[in-house]
């Protein structure tokens, strides 16, 4: 048994009930925001997203949409267009869904796992500054990127500062 009810969305005007369960009655669901899985109509993963920006923070929002852009399973532009067909004044998570893509417009990658991302913030908080997904070091016979690159100097330099001349 999950430990929190499940949700569902259904059209405006069903009257589904199940125990256990919270039905969501919208009416603004196009065909192209539907898909299946196991045979049961769905929400497809870019207007799930929508769906769901009204009942999670924006930190965790932010993580949804990340996963969801690392592992393809939709894109920027879907969700945003998503969002842009639905927002009306007052909808929930909408606002917080926004900030979301936006922090996450042109050049974005987002961090590939939460490792990942919890090293690179505790770096970022350091003061470091980081450059995310730089293209490998080197004269080229590498194709990549890194998930992140310091171009602030030698580490050496960072880690053990040498005395001057003066000391």
């Amino acid at each position: 048994m999950p430990s929190r009810p499940l949700t569902f969305t259904i059209p405006h005007g069903g009257h589904a009930r199940v125990a256990g369960a919270v039905a969501h009655q919208i009416d603004d669901l196009a065909l192209a925001d539907v898909g299946a899985v196991a045979m049961l109509p769905s929400s497809r993963p870019h207007r799930a997203v929508v769906e769901v920006a009204a009942t999670v923070g924006r930190r965790r929002l932010g993580d949804i949409v990340d996963e969801l852009l690392v592992t393809r399973r939709t894109s920027h532009e879907a969700i945003a267009a998503c969002l842009a067909r639905i927002v009306r004044p007052g909808k929930p998570g909408v606002v917080a869904l926004g900030e979301v893509l936006d922090e996450r417009g042109d050049g974005f990658v987002a961090d590939a796992s939460e490792l990942e991302r919890a090293l690179l913030t505790a770096l970022e908080s350091a003061g470091l500054p980081l450059r995310r997904q730089a293209p490998l070091p080197g004269r080229g016979a590498l194709e990549g990127l890194v998930d992140a690159a310091y171009d602030g100097g030698r580490w050496a330099t960072l880690a053990h500062p040498h005395p001057g001349p003066e000391a």
